[in-house]
């Protein structure tokens, strides 16, 4: 066979096997982002290689197509997280665990301080769950229990400051981890954050194993779970809100209350006084 129509045979058969495995998704595959590189103008080269979300081009040149998209995504992570305004201490550690959840690890309660002569909570840390170095315990016989190691002395933390209005905003952030984070296709299974499964959004039975599918499931489950954390961050906003303004009309109805009062006393008195002038008369 002549080399081009050959070519053109197997571009036609690719493209046809690429579109018979897309009609097997029940769910639609967004486009990939810019990723900063052409690879069709730089001639990249698929092939079998442990590197997940990876490129080699012809030039032997390797470059990580998801670089970019995971600084960009994790910037966006970290503002928001020191932006956003809570107000209550389960709040922030929702909001502590979201992003934990998104990058790969686990959150445990740290210590927490009080109001001076209040059982009011002033302020709470929240820690990595590998924070600290877990003691050997031994029984009376002195045999040591040893369960796997899981802490590596981590000192990612937060803190959250609660202030006289009620508003808890971040007041300390140490956001770098001394051991590798959860990959992709495994943070699913993180503990304390609220993991929201590709089965639950897509529904099971069907085969999510090459890394770029992870990728997409991974940005659209993030996606998904900002949007649901921002509604409920309104919704909470608005009860607040709701509830302060009640305190407001209450006062304002109290102090119109007192001043009608004063005032009917006023008038009684300036009565009296006509009175007693009337008399003397």
């Amino acid at each position: 066979m002549h080399p081009k129509l050959l070519v053109n045979f197997a571009a036609v058969a690719t493209s046809s096997s690429a579109a018979a495995v897309a009609n097997q998704f029940p769910f639609p595959i967004p486009e990939m982002e810019y990723s900063g590189f052409d690879l069709e103008n730089r001639e990249a080269v698929c092939g079998d290689s442990d590197d997940e979300g990876v490129a080699r081009l012809r030039s032997g040149e390797v470059v990580d197509v998801n670089e970019g998209q995971d600084e960009a995504r994790i910037l966006e992570l970290e503002k928001k997280l020191l932006e956003q305004v809570v107000y209550s201490e389960e709040e922030a550690y929702r909001l502590y665990c979201d992003y934990a959840q998104a990058m790969g690890f686990n959150v445990r309660r740290g210590k927490q301080y009080y109001f001076m002569g209040t059982k009011r909570i002033r302020s709470k840390t929240y820690c990595c769950s590998k924070e600290g170095v877990k003691d050997d315990k031994a029984d009376f016989n002195g045999v040591c229990f040893k369960k796997p190691e899981t802490r590596t002395g981590c000192r990612a933390m937060i803190s959250f400051a609660c202030d006289n209005s009620g508003q808890w905003k971040v007041s300390r952030f140490e956001k770098d981890h001394n051991h590798e984070m959860a990959p992709p296709y495994s943070k699913p299974v993180v503990k304390s954050g609220q993991a929201i499964l590709a089965t639950n959004v897509y529904g099971s039975g069907n085969d999510l194993g090459s890394p770029n599918e992870h990728d997409k499931i991974r940005e659209l489950s993030l996606q998904l779970a900002i949007t649901k954390n921002r509604a409920d961050t309104f919704e909470r906003q608005a009860a607040t809100y709701k509830r302060q303004l009640r305190m407001i009309v209450g006062h304002i109805e109290e102090q119109n209350q007192s001043l009608s009062k004063k005032i009917q006393k006023v008038i009684t008195n300036v009565a009296e006084m006509e009175s007693k002038d009337g008399r003397k008369m």
